[in-house]
């Protein structure tokens, strides 16, 4: 089944690929051990799930490069009951395939359109609560594209720094191009191209948020994980 899910998205990724590799032992998840794991709990590592949540993706940042993410395992809420199914979703059952590519979709970078901060009107697997969309639509297909779309060029430095002669306790400038593009003036000894990529992830990533269809945002400026949530659909309350 995460298997399919995956497939689905890398029809539509050239720079990078998601691989599947062999799952773990059951109940060996481990968070913070740098591998994105797949699994049912019935907790997101010990947080319990409110009665609306099908799954998180917990987006972990790389240490000191919030451009990088270095874990992001997805827990599905094993308190619910699942299947697999294709047509419109069903009132007491989930497809699990439409979610886990759901939460896939989180962990290629992308939140929920309808909760953008300028919500977005727009059919499409990645909008926060699940529903008849039971795969990829135009709306995800072209995030995809647009973040993973073309090969990862390799920095290339097109204009090199001079040789220059000076003295301790001189200031001294050095500038240098890559790919044609010259970086940002840097007071360090160190070389650094991530301004050389213009798609990195926004400093925004290393927040913390959740949703839900009945409940308030929240937000932090630490550098905690971003926890994307899909949540369940609410079936219309019949009166008679």
């Amino acid at each position: 089944m995460g298997r399919s899910s995956i497939d689905d998205w890398n029809r539509h990724l050239v720079r990078s690929q998601l691989v599947a590799l062999d799952p773990p032992a059951a109940g060996s998840a481990s968070d913070g051990n740098t591998t994105t794991e797949v699994f049912f709990f019935n907790t997101i590592y010990g947080d319990e799930f409110s009665e609306f949540v099908l799954g998180v993706a917990l987006i972990r940042p790389a240490f000191g490069n919030p451009s990088a993410i270095r874990e992001a395992d997805i827990v599905i809420n094993n308190q619910v009951s699942w299947n697999s199914y294709r047509g419109p979703q069903r009132q007491t059952v989930f497809d699990l395939r439409r979610v886990l590519s759901h939460e896939l979709g989180h962990l290629l970078g992308f939140a929920h359109p309808d909760e953008a901060e300028t919500a977005q009107e727009v059919k499409a697997l990645m909008n926060s609560t699940v529903g008849d969309i039971e795969g990829l639509v135009a709306d995800d297909i072209a995030a995809a594209i647009h973040l993973y779309g073309t090969p990862l060029v390799d920095p290339a430095i097109t204009a090199g720094a001079v040789d220059q002669v000076v003295t301790v306790g001189d200031i001294v400038t050095f500038n240098i191009a890559v790919g044609g593009d010259t970086g940002p003036s840097e007071s360090t000894i160190g070389l650094d191209l991530g301004w050389f990529f213009p798609d990195s992830l926004p400093e925004t990533s290393r927040t913390t948020s959740s949703s839900s269809r009945t409940g308030p945002n929240y937000s932090s400026d630490l550098p905690k994980p971003t926890i994307a949530v899909n949540t369940r659909y609410l079936p219309p309350i019949l009166t008679g």
